[in-house]
C-alpha cells in the first residue's frame, strides 16, 4: 500500500516524478543491511522491526517540510522510487516513533550498533537543540542516507565489499542525535541544502577550508563532502554517456598538465581509474591506465569571452584551438613555434650578451630556454649546494645544485618499479633515483641563487624586443620555454628520454615507467641539446641507469630461460599420462603466452589476445584490443616474431588434438579447444584441477586474466604481470628502435601521433623493424618454441 493510507504521514510522496522502473534485484545488498536475515534474537518480531524500518524510509523521502533540488533528487531517483514500492500497510494503534526508539536502544543495549550502523542511522531522531538543528538534521539526514543507499549500489557493482566512508558518513547522522557533533552542526548550518548539489559541494569544500584549526570537523566535513562528491561524479557521468556497465571502474579527472596557447590556457586532464573501499589496485594495473593516454586526454580550453560572438564563432574558434594543439604535439616543421638550429643560436647569441653585461631578465630566459621550465617553475626551483638524497625528497622532483666549479640540474626520477623484492635483486638490474644534467659554464660568472627569483617581466619584454631588432626573430616568452621539448620532438627523441628531459612526471608521460634508460645515452642527447644552442658542453661518463628495473640482466635471462625450458621439455615427455594432462596444457599455455608477450607487449588484460580471428600467420599481423573497453577504438596491428609465429603453429596443432581426442571423455575440453579453433570463443584457457562428480571427473575451463597470469607465472617469474610491457620496450629502447615505432606497438601514441591515423603517411611495413630486433633477441636469452600435443 502507498504511503497516502498511512495514518500520520502526508501525501506528498517524492519533490520529483518517477520515471524509471525499480529493479529490486539491483537493491540486494542494501536489502541485506537494513532487512537482515541472521539476527539475534529470534523470538522478536522481526516483521515488526522492519515495518518500523520501512515506516521511517518513507517518512524520511515524504517529509514536506524538507526541501532539496531536483539536481540532487535526480541522481537518487531509483533509491526514491525503491523506498516507494516497498511493501508496507501502517496500523493505527501503533506508535512507530517509540518503536524506533526502542530498537536503537536494544541495538545500543547488545552492542552490535557497529554491526546494523545503516539501521540505527535511518532510525535516529535528533533528541537536543532541536529548535536550532532540527530542520537542519532532517535535511543532513535525508541526503546523507539517499547518498549512501546509492553509493552502496554503486560499491556492489563494483564488487567494493567494504567502504569506511559509508559508516563514518553514517556515524556522524548517529551521533548528531544526542548532540555529538555540535562543532559539526555549527559548520553545516552555513550550507544551504536547498542549492543545487554542484553548489552544496562547493559549499562543504568552503567550510572545510574555514575550520583549519580544528581537524576533527574538517574530517566530518570532508567526509560529508566525499560522499555526495562520489554520488555526484558517478551519475552525472553515466547521465551523459548512458547506463555504465556493471564492471566499469570508477574513475576521476586529474590535472596533469598546464600551459598557454594562442591566448588560452589548456589544462590537460587524465581520466584515472580508482577505486573505493577495501578494493587497492594493484601498482601495475595503474601503470596500465596511465599508460594509453592519447585516448584519455582531455583538452579543458579556457579563454576570454568576447562580448559580441555566436555559437558558430565559437565552434569554429574552438576547432582552431584545436588543430593548435594538434600542431604543436607534431612539433611540425611548419609550426610558428619552431625555430632553425640558425635562429635558436642568433637568439642565444644575444642572450649571452645581455648576460655578460648583467642583464637578469636574460639570464632568466636563458635558463627558461636550457631547462624548458616557464618562468613561474623557474621561481620557485629549489637550490642546493651538494647532491640531493632520497631522504631529501619531499615535495620536488628537480633542483639546482650549485658545486664548486659546476651547476647541475637535479632530476627525480622514480617510478612504480624503482624498487623490487630483495630476492629479486640478482635478476633484474639497479637503478637510480636521479640523473644529473650538467649545465654550460658560461652560466657560473652571471648566476646568482636570487636571480631566479625576481620579478622581470618588464625587462623580459625589453629583451623580446631587442632579440627582434638584432635579428629580426619575432620570439615570445611561450615559445622560449616550450623550445626544448620542440627540438626533442623534432629530432625523434624517444618518448621516454623526452619525458625525462623536459620534466614530465609518470603521469604526464607513461613511456617513462616502462623504460630502463642508460643514464649515458641520456647525457649524450642532453649534450647534442646543448650544443645545437651553440654552446659548448662537457658531460662526464655516469655508468648507472634510471627508470623501471623490470629488463632483466641478460645472463641470469639466459639461465633463469635455460632451467625453465628444461624443466618444461620433462614435462613434455609426461603429456600423454591421463594424470598429468591438465599440467601440461597449462604449461604449453604459458609458453605460448610468455612468447606473445614478448613478442607483442600487449597488456594483461581477460581473454587476451582474444580469437583465432585476430591473427593471420600468412601476413605475420595480430591485432591487440587491450582497451576496447574505452569510447574509442584502441585496437592495433602488430607484426609477428618468427618465434610467435611457429608457437601459434603449434598452439593450434596442441587445439586440433584437443578437440579430437578428448571428444568422448572430455567433451567441454573438446568444445572449448573447436570454438578456439573456429574463432568462436577464447583462443587461449587454462584446465582447472577435476571436480569429481557421480558418473566422472570434469575440468573446468578457466579464460586467460591479470589474477590467472599471476597464478601461473608466480613459479617462475614472480614479477608484476605486465613485466613483458617493461622488458620490451627498454630492450627497444636500448636497441635505439626509432619512438614512433615503439609507441605504436606500446599503444603509447600522443595525440597527433596516432600510427594508424587515417591521415597517417606511415606503413605497416615499417613495424617488421621490430620482430627482427625481438627475434634477435630471444635468440640473445635463448629462448625457444615448444610443441604441445
Amino acid at each position: 500500500m502507498i504511503v497516502d493510507d498511512m495514518t500520520d504521514m502526508p501525501a506528498i510522496l517524492t519533490e520529483v516524478p518517477i520515471s524509471n522502473t525499480g529493479h529490486q534485484d539491483d537493491f540486494q545488498c542494501i536489502k541485506s543491511l537494513i532487512f537482515p536475515d541472521d539476527l539475534w534474537d529470534p523470538a522478536i518480531d522481526w516483521k515488526l522491526w522492519h515495518a518500523v524500518i520501512i515506516y521511517n524510509l518513507k517518512k524520511l523521502i515524504a517529509d514536506p517540510t524538507i526541501k532539496l533540488h531536483a539536481s540532487f533528487l535526480s541522481l537518487v531517483d531509483t533509491e526514491i522510487q525503491w523506498i516507494n514500492e516497498l511493501q508496507f500497510t501502517p496500523e493505527s494503534d501503533v506508535e512507530y516513533h517509540l518503536l524506533a526508539k526502542a530498537f536503537r536502544q536494544e541495538l545500543k543495549g547488545r552492542r552490535i550498533i557497529g554491526h546494523y550502523y545503516l539501521i540505527d542511522g535511518i532510525l535516529s531522531e535528533l533528541t537536543h537543540s532541536v529548535t536550532l538543528n532540527g530542520d537542519l538534521f532532517k535535511c543532513l539526514k535525508k541526503i546523507t542516507i539517499l547518498a549512501v543507499l546509492a553509493i552502496l549500489r554503486i560499491n556492489d557493482q563494483n564488487n567494493v565489499s567494504e567502504d569506511k566512508v559509508i559508516e563514518t558518513a553514517i556515524r556522524n547522522i548517529r551521533l548528531f542525535t544526542n548532540n555529538r557533533r555540535s562543532s559539526f552542526a555549527t559548520s553545516v548550518s552555513a550550507i544551504s541544502f536547498g542549492d543545487r548539489i554542484d553548489e552544496i559541494i562547493s559549499s562543504i569544500h568552503e567550510e572545510c577550508e574555514k575550520c583549519v584549526q580544528d581537524n576533527s570537523v574538517k574530517v566530518q566535513l570532508a567526509n560529508l563532502h566525499q560522499i555526495l562528491n562520489r554520488l555526484y561524479e558517478h551519475r552525472v557521468k553515466r547521465e551523459h554517456s548512458g547506463e555504465r556497465a556493471q564492471d566499469e571502474k570508477d574513475k576521476k579527472l586529474e590535472i596533469v598538465s598546464r600551459y598557454h596557447l594562442d591566448n588560452a590556457r589548456i589544462d590537460v586532464l587524465s581520466d584515472i581509474s580508482c577505486g573505493k573501499g577495501r578494493k587497492y589496485p594493484m601498482p601495475w594495473s595503474e601503470e596500465e591506465q596511465l599508460g594509453n593516454t592519447r585516448n584519455k586526454e582531455t583538452y579543458l580550453v579556457s579563454q576570454k569571452r568576447t562580448k559580441h560572438q555566436d555559437l558558430l564563432a565559437r565552434r569554429l574558434q574552438a576547432k582552431s584551438v584545436a588543430q593548435s594543439i594538434s600542431i604543436r604535439t607534431q612539433a611540425l616543421p611548419c609550426s610558428s613555434s619552431m625555430f632553425s638550429v640558425r635562429q635558436i643560436q642568433k637568439v642565444v647569441s644575444v642572450l649571452l650578451q645581455q648576460m655578460c653585461s648583467g642583464n637578469i631578465a636574460a639570464l632568466q630566459l636563458f635558463f627558461q630556454l636550457l631547462l624548458g621550465m616557464s618562468s613561474a617553475e623557474l621561481g620557485v626551483l629549489p637550490v642546493a649546494s651538494r647532491r640531493i638524497g632520497k631522504s631529501n625528497v619531499e615535495n620536488d622532483t628537480c633542483w639546482l645544485i650549485r658545486g664548486k666549479d659546476k651547476i647541475y640540474l637535479q632530476r627525480l626520477v622514480k617510478v612504480a618499479n624503482s624498487n623490487v623484492h630483495k630476492k629479486l635483486s640478482k635478476l633484474l638490474p639497479s637503478t637510480d633515483f636521479f640523473i644529473s644534467l650538467p649545465l654550460p659554464d658560461v652560466i657560473l660568472p652571471s648566476w646568482k641563487p636570487e636571480y631566479l627569483r625576481l620579478n622581470t617581466q618588464k625587462d623580459t619584454a625589453k629583451i623580446l624586443a631587442e632579440i627582434y631588432k638584432k635579428t629580426g626573430i619575432k620570439i615570445t616568452h611561450t615559445q622560449v620555454s616550450n623550445f626544448l621539448v620542440y627540438w626533442l620532438q623534432a629530432t625523434h627523441v624517444d618518448q621516454a628520454i623526452t619525458g625525462v628531459l623536459s620534466g614530465k612526471s609518470v603521469k604526464q608521460c607513461a613511456p617513462i615507467a616502462y623504460s630502463y634508460i642508460y643514464s649515458d645515452f641520456l647525457l649524450d642527447i642532453w649534450q647534442e641539446y646543448v650544443t645545437s644552442l651553440g654552446i659548448a658542453l662537457k658531460v662526464e661518463e655516469a655508468n648507472d641507469a634510471i627508470g623501471s628495473r623490470l629488463y632483466p640482466k641478460k645472463e641470469k635471462f639466459v639461465l633463469l630461460i635455460q632451467a625453465y625450458q628444461a624443466h618444461l621439455k620433462v614435462n613434455q615427455r609426461l603429456r600423454n599420462k591421463p594424470e598429468a594432462f591438465a599440467d601440461w596444457h597449462n604449461a604449453f599455455i604459458r609458453h605460448c603466452v610468455l612468447i606473445l608477450n614478448l613478442s607483442t607487449a600487449a597488456r594483461p588484460v581477460t581473454e587476451m589476445y582474444g580469437s583465432r580471428h585476430d591473427y593471420c600467420l600468412l601476413s605475420r599481423l595480430i591485432r591487440i584490443s587491450d582497451k576496447e573497453a574505452r569510447s574509442v577504438p584502441a585496437g592495433r596491428l602488430i607484426p609477428l616474431t618468427n618465434l610467435a609465429v611457429q608457437q601459434l603453429k603449434f598452439l593450434e596443432k596442441h587445439l586440433l588434438y584437443m578437440a579430437d581426442c578428448f571428444k568422448y571423455k572430455y567433451p567441454d575440453i573438446a568444445h572449448a579447444a573447436e570454438i578456439a579453433l573456429s574463432g568462436e570463443g577464447p583462443l587461449l584457457f587454462w584446465l582447472r584441477e577435476p571436480e569429481i562428480t557421480d558418473m566422472s571427473s570434469s575440468y573446468e575451463i578457466e579464460l586467460i586474466s591479470p589474477i590467472s597470469l599471476d597464478h601461473y607465472f608466480d613459479n617462475l617469474l614472480p614479477l608484476p604481470v605486465n613485466w613483458h610491457r617493461h622488458a620490451v620496450r627498454s630492450h627497444l629502447l636500448c636497441k635505439r628502435v626509432p619512438s614512433v615505432l615503439i609507441d605504436a606497438m606500446m599503444g603509447h601514441e600522443n595525440m597527433g601521433h596516432e600510427y594508424a591515423h587515417s591521415m597517417s603517411a606511415a606503413s605497416l611495413q615499417e613495424l617488421f623493424i621490430i620482430p627482427r630486433v625481438l627475434d634477435d633477441w630471444f635468440s640473445e636469452i635463448k629462448l625457444e618454441c615448444i610443441e604441445g600435443w
